[in-house]
């Protein structure tokens, strides 16, 4: 729990300098495409969602805790393939 807890929150933490960086173009690019930016934003919030669900899921069996990481696999594939669809 205390793993993946940290991982969340360094995921979460890292999230949040992407999102004051990009908020109003502060410190990227001006020709950074808007769709880029929301969409860099919610791939970052799906790594901490997957250890937050893994600490619920540890109450039951620490080893499908362990195994639910994978999903960070298919999120991110998942994601990915709805970002390129919509041409970001």
């Amino acid at each position: 729990m205390i793993y993946a807890a940290n991982l969340a929150v360094a995921s979460l933490l890292l999230t949040g300098v992407w999102w004051y960086a990009s908020s109003g173009h502060r410190l990227v690019d001006e020709d950074l495409d808007p769709g880029m930016i929301r969409a860099y934003r919610i791939r970052g919030l799906t790594i901490p969602l997957v250890f937050l669900i893994s600490i619920d899921i540890s109450f039951f069996s620490v080893n499908a805790a362990v195994y639910s990481w994978m999903l960070l696999i298919v999120a991110d594939t998942m994601l990915l393939r709805v970002l390129r669809r919509y041409g970001w």
